[in-house]
């Protein structure tokens, strides 16, 4: 039997949705009609939210995963999507993306560059926040891999805590998981620049960005449907079997 399916229309009636990103939504991607590159991606269920290369030309769209999924690869150092928005992120709430490592960890490697998620690789290939500095998880990645993270932040009184940040890194190509629970920076909110990829002192070179969700919530059920829906995007329903002899 198979899994039942999570619909992109599902995770946009979500009540606790904050952000979502789909590259395969016609009606949300504009790409040149000489080109085909990406010039903007609006998400999906507030149209203030207008993602658009740093770079005038646009941005490689490219398939992502074995689904008919789409993503954005940024092929050039220093390309990166940017918003202006308005909004402040959520205090507590989930961050699930589905990517694709750069080819090598020579560099900083920029996943967002927003105000709460500020979300890196080390160079050396270490999952890592930023607060002012690059600050490493016990995480790591291997190179040119597809990757599915899911970030959860919560909110805790006492920001000496080495608790804020909880980290899952699924590699989907086998199903791996690696996990930490690290401090979250202790960054403070704010709007005007959303960077995903490279910012100016950090390159995304290589680097592929697909589907983007980010929730109100962190309870375990919510994050699990996030989860489910990318992965059925990047590869489609898991079966099952079962019986007797």
């Amino acid at each position: 039997s198979l899994e039942q399916a999570i619909t992109p229309a599902e995770i946009a009636a979500r009540a606790d949705l904050f952000l979502y990103l789909n590259f395969s939504d016609e009606n949300k991607v504009t790409t040149d009609a000489a080109t085909g590159l990406l010039t903007e991606i609006e998400a999906v269920n507030d149209s203030t939210f207008e993602f658009i290369p740093n770079s005038g030309s646009g941005i490689a769209y490219e398939d992502f995963g074995s689904n008919g999924g789409k993503c954005a690869d940024f092929n050039n150092d220093w390309v990166r999507l940017n918003d202006a928005t308005t909004v402040n992120e959520p205090l507590i709430g989930s961050f699930c993306l589905l990517f694709k490592t750069q080819p090598n960890t020579t560099d900083v490697q920029v996943i967002v560059d927003w105000y709460l998620f500020r979300l890196y690789i080390n160079t050396g290939g270490a999952l890592s926040y930023y607060d002012g500095s690059v600050q490493e998880t016990s995480i790591t990645v291997e190179n040119s891999t597809d990757y599915l993270l899911t970030v959860r932040r919560d909110n805790p009184g006492d920001v000496s805590a080495a608790t804020g940040f909880a980290w899952r890194l699924e590699k989907l190509s086998d199903n791996t998981v690696q996990s930490d629970v690290t401090f979250h920076g202790g960054n403070s909110p704010g709007s005007g620049l959303f960077d995903i990829a490279g910012n100016s002192s950090h390159s995304a070179a290589g680097m592929e960005m697909s589907n983007l969700v980010v929730i109100t919530s962190i309870a375990d059920a919510d994050v699990s449907v996030i989860e489910t829906y990318l992965k059925q995007y990047y590869k489609g329903l898991t079966s099952t079997s079962s019986g007797a002899t």
